[in-house]
């Protein structure tokens, strides 16, 4: 079907009263094979790019990839950077069709912390992304 925001997606699960998986991926045939059991049961997911497969394959190779996978498919899939600490890198996700991001400020100061989660919202809303504070999606 598409690559869709959480936002997006939570709104359709919380109205028609399901739970949507998330699912940690490390490379390619995580997140195909994923892709492929949520297609034989026709759920979308979410496809979470959190730090350790970070480490081993740049943003700027999963975003078009998992962009890719969801054009092809048969299911809503959102693709979500998870648990990044670094601004710079959620800007990277963004601009290489991440479609949410989760921006993980928990070891700053808490005035710090929620100044750049309002900031990355309202960037977020502006280009139809999806951002997470602490558990909120917006």
């Amino acid at each position: 079907m598409t690559l869709s925001t959480l936002s997006q997606e939570l709104h359709v699960a919380r109205s028609k009263r399901y739970a949507l998986a998330g699912l940690v991926i490390l490379g390619w045939e995580d997140a195909k094979y994923y892709v492929k059991a949520a297609e034989e049961i026709s759920c979308p997911i979410i496809l979470q790019v959190g730090p350790n497969c970070r480490e081993n394959t740049p943003i700027e190779i999963m975003g078009p990839m998992l962009k890719k996978l969801a054009e092809d498919a048969s299911i809503n899939i959102v693709t979500l950077l998870d648990h990044s600490t670094n601004l710079k890198e959620c800007e990277r996700a963004l601009d290489n069709g991440f479609s949410s991001i989760m921006f993980d400020g928990s070891n700053m100061e808490l005035n710090e912390n929620i100044d750049i989660c309002l900031l990355y919202t309202s960037d977020a809303a502006d280009e139809e992304d999806s951002v997470d504070l602490g558990g909120r999606r917006i």
